[in-house]
């Protein structure tokens, strides 16, 4: 850039004053700052640390020995900094963080597994002449590091009411396995498995999932096995087990196995309304055909199940039927039972059939037949 178009500055001239100066000065013995409108706006110290907007470091972490080689400070309420990428392709502004385990610049020794490689820390005021840290994010290595070969993982760590220092709360390793714990430790932090540890003694829930999206087919939780259909009892979509044992389970095949004494559904007066005695269910009973199948896509050689056919009830109890599946692509609509209505319709008719055996002995006994 030639001088008619811009003044060179030249640092060897720079005035010794105490005061800010248009242009560059000396505030202090070997520190060099610039200034504009007669407010200093940046300066590099006598340990070579740019510090912007302040002419002094900060002391991070507790007051310790950490010096940041770069400080910016203001007291505008816009953001402090900006940083702007313009092109017409697809790329992003950056910020590299880089690390090596050589002890001189431009150094280039490899790296090891848990070195950290790069941490943003997120700090405030403790009211003291401290800045505390309350979270951070870090990089690390995560595995034996090679040519061209980084292994990484990324570490959230926040700091809880009343602790002096962060601790990790969740991670993504190196296989994209998302591990969040409330311990700081998780149950195998190298496997692809995602994992939510929740040690808190004193919190109900583990885990809450909320779906408010306002639409008449919600699934709050969708477990799918993708690439396969196993379709047995090995298999499982979803299992609950304690300390001691499986208590309950979800089989590939649909099965629910659990401990059935246990099971309980809300029969409570206060829960329900409009209630009537239910309508005689003899009639619609006995049209029902128990049947012996196999649905189609189990083996030719596997037990034989004992049901009914979904559209053979409906002719005589169409209360008792659903809509399983929707119908989709080629797949016609497949409907249901609801088998728990079905269990108190038969227990009604037996209720029914126990009235009619009494009837009935009640008529021998007069005509004086035991």
């Amino acid at each position: 850039m030639s001088q008619t178009k811009a003044q060179l500055i030249d640092l060897g001239t720079a005035v010794a004053s105490s005061t800010p100066v248009n242009g560059p000065y000396v505030p202090a013995s070997n520190t060099v700052a610039i200034s504009t409108n007669s407010t200093e706006r940046l300066r590099v110290d006598s340990s070579g640390r740019l510090l912007v907007g302040t002419s002094s470091t900060s002391a991070f972490d507790n007051n310790a020995a950490v010096v940041a080689n770069f400080t910016h400070e203001n007291s505008l309420r816009s953001h402090s900094s900006f940083i702007s990428h313009n092109t017409s392709n697809v790329t992003g502004s950056t910020l590299f963080f880089g690390r090596s385990r050589s002890g001189s610049v431009g150094g280039r020794t490899i790296v090891n597994s848990g070195d950290h490689l790069g941490r943003v820390s997120f700090q405030g005021a403790d009211g003291g002449a401290e800045f505390v840290e309350a979270a951070f994010i870090q990089a690390e290595v995560d595995g034996t590091p090679g040519t061209n070969d980084m292994p990484g993982r990324l570490v959230f760590s926040v700091t809880r009411d009343g602790q002096a220092s962060p601790t990790e709360a969740a991670r993504i390793n190196n296989l994209g396995a998302f591990k969040a714990t409330t311990t700081g430790s998780n149950i195998s932090t190298g496997n692809s498995t995602h994992e939510l540890l929740n040690a808190n003694t004193s919190e109900e829930y583990g885990v809450r999932i909320r779906q408010a999206a306002a639409t008449s087919n919600v699934y709050p939780l969708f477990v799918e096995m993708s690439g396969q259909s196993p379709n047995n009892a090995t298999s499982r979509f979803i299992t609950c087990a304690d300390a001691s044992q499986t208590r309950a389970e979800i089989r590939s095949n649909g099965g629910l196995a659990n401990y059935s004494a246990n099971n309980a559904n809300l029969s409570d007066r206060n829960a329900k309304k409009d209630i009537t005695p239910a309508a005689d269910t003899w009639d619609c009973i006995k049209e029902w055909e128990i049947v012996n199948y196999r649905y189609k896509d189990q083996p030719n050689d596997a037990d034989l199940n004992l049901g009914v056919i979904a559209q053979q009830v409906a002719e005589s109890c169409p209360e008792v039927i659903t809509v399983f599946e929707e119908a989709k692509d080629d797949q016609p609509e497949r409907l249901g039972v609801k088998e728990q209505q079905m269990y108190w319709m038969a227990i009604k008719a037996l209720q029914e059939a126990q009235v009619r055996i009494e009837q009935l002995e009640a008529r021998l006994t007069a005509a004086g037949i035991e």
